[in-house]
């Protein structure tokens, strides 16, 4: 299996748990027809919606000592690094951002 279709399979899981009345009948095919900085935006909501490690809704969510976090807050994706026994703001992630980054395709 290629990344993108494992990629796809886990939006969709996301996507019907998540918004079952909405997605309901979508296929993996639909999801992978979507512009490439939308799946990769959907696919790290997911990893915050399945309770990922290193993938959280807030700071204090996250357990101490992680090496590498993530956040899903304020419509961005920011990541934070343990550094002297806190977490530290790295950088962040818009939509716009990812979608400069990964485009359409």
């Amino acid at each position: 299996m290629s990344f993108d279709l494992d990629m796809a399979e886990y939006i969709l899981n996301y996507l019907l748990d998540k918004y079952p009345d909405r997605y309901h009948g979508w296929t993996v095919a639909q999801v992978m027809a979507q512009p490439r900085h939308r799946r990769v935006w959907a696919w790290w909501e997911a990893h915050v919606h399945f309770g990922c490690e290193g993938w959280y809704k807030s700071v204090e969510d996250a357990p101490p000592g992680i090496r590498s976090i993530r956040v899903f807050t304020d419509g961005a994706f920011k990541e934070y690094r343990w550094v002297d026994g806190e977490y530290r703001f790295l950088q962040q992630f818009t939509k716009d951002e990812v979608k400069d980054i990964y485009g359409n395709d």
